[in-house]
């Protein structure tokens, strides 16, 4: 045992920036544990186990100087933070609503935005983060001070809107609503963990909108120098996925980006290309550095972070490419001081800045797949560079070698491909629990990539550079068209070889994943190795074919006061799965979350009591996110009809006859399901324009009767069907 803690010990004192971070993680820990607003005192009692075995583990010179440290800095951000929270908006005026109508004037916050340039692309993307700055509950005139980050939806698309930009003072008129917990299971967006990353708690959702004074500082002049600089881009590139790609590849602005585009880049697994991380402040270092040659060696060295940090800069620093920043100036400054440097200590370090910087940064779903990644990226290469230089170990002993040689390019070939499938194996556990998504053709996609994006971001470079010449921004465009044509078509290609969706798996299950892959490229015994690469084998399969199998099941969901629910009828084990009835907006993201974390990646029928929007608004979302096989409208389709008459032109009804039969009459519709599984079951929704739909759900051996009154509450229940043909009605919102 003492041998043990001496190789531990002796290993730490090379990585001192990891007992750094696992201090930090103890005292978010701790905090986490004790009330909503502890003393000092009471939260470092809570931390005192984590010391002592810190102490026991790491030594006691490593705890004093590193861990202690680590965890009152912890602390004291996360106090600070649980105190300015309490003077907030919504914990002094919305503790006991969940929605409140106001006049509110805010100062926009939101990188985004481009003040309307280029004049082709949406300015406001769905979400815009805001200051708080005053609001009025009753008078309009009556403007109170608050304080407080909230989340913009804004409805109205006039010009003001369009032209809204960085810093921006507007008042908005509308109501205030708190983010609505998941009621789905794991593998759906958990959108308060969203809002919690970036710094919000409340959303206000505008109706109309006035600006009061438009921004200015530093970061608006970058802001602005961006969309200038994107229009000149774009202006000679035709219409189509190269001209909405730009802004998404180059500055991480994905508004533009169509939803068939995201949807290729996200089922091949390639959607980080289009999102600013450590992958694109990568390309643009290289690029640069290519320039920065002529410049003697420690004056390159140390100015090389500047111009990085203003291309994060104008990206937004959201956490992936602010960690990419801060790995990337600790490896510039060692370069500088002749020191050698780790990229496990540089993680760590970045890691633990930003958790400082915000806590809620650890329940981000970004923040933990881009760290993970990099973790096994630096972890895996040693391993597979090791392989790779064993490759090329005769060439050094071979008289007038070429500079280029088929073992070479193999050499160079197993250590891209090798790290990318570390990083891939490792997204995979996290895809699978937070999106329920497998893609497995992610490393042969993202390796045809990297060439094309290395090309983008070779001329982007001297586009700003020569930025000054006329013309010459426009020209550079033209060049980077067919390439990310080229990128978009790669997506499109292995999006459609496959990907699908699996039953979300346990936690407990991907973190032993985690831990096999690890072992992996830690360990040299062959025992040692056998046993992970085991244990990496079962884990992964378990994860994307759960064992059991779910039971059949009809769902019932609704979000908000629309008036009709949808009701799923699906069959896990079998993939297979019939939908009744799908309203407009967020029911129909319901629906689709739904089905991914039942593992079902295709609609056998879609079928819509009419053809009203209230009934049928959400029907092309559903069609655009699953391929559905039949698509049924039980009334006729009226000329007015825009959304029903789009969805009948593209997807006609079949000669078939449908698997669930509607039998209507005033008021009730009478509906059988004819999935074997379902067998004698049947389903009697009664409609009330005052109280709100009745669902009657007749089994063998009972009747369960279900009140939906308008409220604006979501809904997500469900009847399982064992084989045993006994119901269980479940609720998985406690109302």
């Amino acid at each position: 045992m003492g041998s043990l803690l001496r190789k531990i010990r002796c290993k730490l004192d090379s990585y001192p920036c990891f007992i750094f971070l696992s201090g930090i993680l103890n005292g978010f820990c701790a905090v986490w544990f004790s009330d909503s607003l502890p003393s000092f005192g009471d939260v470092f009692l809570f931390a005192t186990p984590g010391i002592l075995i810190a102490g026991f583990l790491f030594g006691l010179r490593n705890c004093c100087l590193r861990f202690i440290p680590a965890v009152c800095l912890a602390i004291i951000s996360s106090l600070l933070l649980i105190a300015e929270s309490e003077k907030q908006f919504e914990k002094q005026e919305m503790a006991s609503f969940d929605r409140l109508g106001a006049t509110a004037v805010f100062r926009l916050t939101d990188p985004s935005l481009c003040g309307g340039i280029p004049d082709w692309m949406p300015n406001t993307p769905y979400y815009v983060q805001a200051e708080l700055q005053s609001v009025s509950l009753d008078e309009p005139d009556n403007l109170k001070p608050a304080d407080g980050t909230v989340l913009l939806t804004i409805f109205p698309r006039s010009g003001e809107v369009s032209n809204l930009g960085y810093g921006d003072l507007i008042q908005v008129e509308g109501y205030f609503e708190k983010p609505e917990a998941p009621v789905l299971p794991a593998g759906t967006f958990h959108f308060p963990a969203y809002a919690a990353a970036r710094g919000s708690s409340l959303l206000f959702h505008a109706g109309s909108v006035k600006r009061l004074k438009t921004g200015q500082g530093f970061l608006r002049s970058i802001y602005d120098w961006r969309g200038k600089f994107l229009a000149k881009l774009t202006a000679e590139m035709p219409e189509g996925a190269a001209r909405d790609m730009a802004p998404a590849l180059l500055f991480g602005i994905r508004q533009p980006v169509k939803g068939e585009i995201k949807n290729d880049f996200l089922y091949s697994g390639t959607l980080h290309v289009l999102s600013v991380s450590g992958f694109h402040i990568g390309l643009f270092f290289v690029a640069m550095m290519f320039f920065f040659s002529v410049i003697p060696y420690r004056i390159r060295w140390f100015a090389a972070p500047v111009p990085v940090f203003l291309y994060a800069l104008s990206t937004g620093m959201q956490a992936p490419a602010f960690r990419a920043f801060l790995m990337l100036t600790l490896w510039c400054l060692a370069r500088v001081f002749l020191r050698n440097n780790r990229g496990m200590n540089s993680l760590a370090a970045a890691a633990g800045i930003i958790l400082l910087l915000n806590p809620y940064q650890l329940f981000d779903v970004g923040f933990i797949y881009s760290f993970l990644c990099v973790f096994f990226l630096i972890l895996s290469s040693d391993f597979f560079r090791g392989v790779s230089d064993a490759m090329t170990v005769r060439d050094q002993f071979v008289p007038h070698r070429k500079y280029i040689t088929v073992r070479g390019v193999s050499a160079k070939l197993v250590l891209c491909v090798g790290v990318s499938v570390a990083a891939w194996l490792c997204s995979m556990a996290v895809s699978l629990h937070f999106q329920s998504l497998f893609t497995p053709w992610a490393v042969p996609a993202y390796i045809l990539m990297l060439p094309v994006t290395w090309y983008c971001f070779a001329l982007f470079l001297p586009a700003i550079l020569l930025q000054w010449i006329p013309g010459a921004v426009e020209l550079i465009g033209r060049l980077l068209a067919p390439a990310l044509k080229l990128c978009a078509w790669i997506a499109e290609q292995f999006a459609d070889a496959g990907a699908f969706y699996v039953a979300p798996p346990p936690v407990w299950l991907g973190v032993l994943f985690l831990f096999a892959l690890a072992g992996i490229f830690i360990f040299r015994r062959k025992r040692s190795l056998a046993v992970c690469a085991v244990l990496l084998f079962l884990t992964g399969l378990l994860q994307i074919f759960p064992v059991p199998q779910p039971d059949p099941e009809i769902v019932i969901l609704r979000r908000g006061a629309v008036p009709v629910p949808a009701v799923l009828f699906c069959d896990p084990a079998a993939g297979k799965a019939t939908v009744w009835n799908v309203p407009p907006g967020d029911t129909a993201r319901l629906v689709s979350d739904y089905l991914k974390t039942r593992g079902i990646n295709e609609i056998d029928e879609l079928h819509f009591d009419s053809a009203r929007s209230e009934v049928c608004g959400g029907g092309q979302f559903i069609l655009n996110t699953f391929p559905v096989k039949a698509v049924y409208f039980h009334d006729r389709i009226r000329r007015n009809a825009r959304t029903a008459g789009a969805i009948r032109k593209n997807h006609p009804e079949p000669p078939s006859m449908p698997i669930l039969r509607l039998n209507k009459i005033s008021g009730q519709t009478t509906v059988v399901p004819g999935y074997a599984a379902m067998k004698h079951v049947r389903i009697r929704m009664i409609t009330s324009e005052n109280k709100g739909p009745v669902l009657e759900i007749e089994l063998p051996d009972q009747l369960l009767r279900k009140e939906y009154p308008f409220s604006s509450r979501t809904i997500a229940e469900r009847v399982t069907l064992p084989s045993q043909k006994r119901a269980e009605w479940r609720s998985l919102l406690s109302r």
